[in-house]
């Protein structure tokens, strides 16, 4: 499901690449709990219109270059058609 809504096709070869996908190297995991849920609502609860919620999680003595960055799919998709449509 992942794979079809983002325009990519779903390889999931151990070791490799779960969605090959032309900007990004995809990775699916499917969990019942994830700890970060709650600020996503936060970060959700914050956001005005038109602004997207996005959610950075930084790990102490890590480079800020590698935080994790977190957003919902639909407003992925939504930025990725932006971005996919032609110019002209």
């Amino acid at each position: 499901m992942v794979a079809s809504r983002l325009g990519g096709k779903r390889v999931g070869i151990l070791g490799n690449e779960d969605v090959n996908h032309p900007l990004f190297s995809i990775e699916v995991k499917a969990r019942a709990k994830f700890a970060a849920l709650k600020w996503m609502q936060q970060c959700e609860r914050n956001a005005t219109t038109p602004k997207i919620p996005l959610l950075v999680v930084h790990l102490h003595n890590t480079r800020h270059s590698d935080n994790l960055c977190v957003m919902r799919q639909r407003d992925l998709e939504d930025l990725l058609g932006r971005i996919e449509k032609p110019c002209n």
